[in-house]
């Protein structure tokens, strides 16, 4: 499995394929803090731009916390 590399930048439509999402998932990341850059009419996300984004994510998923936490 290939995975993001923070040294690279990838056009727009590489990095999707690459993480598995759509343009629905795409834009959800967006509004949630995604960094993606311009250059002319191309867009690219940088690897290390990824990475960050990642770091700043919840740990657990707010579904499960729900989930499990007594009532």
């Amino acid at each position: 499995m290939t995975g993001i590399d923070r040294n690279q930048s990838y056009r727009l439509p590489d990095f999707m394929k690459l993480v598995g999402i759509d343009r629905a998932g795409l834009r959800a990341l967006r509004r949630r803090g995604l960094v993606v850059r311009y250059a002319g009419r191309s867009a690219h996300v940088l690897g290390a731009d990824w990475v960050e984004f990642l770091r700043t994510c919840p740990t657990e998923s707010p579904t499960i916390s729900r989930l499990s936490s007594p009532r």
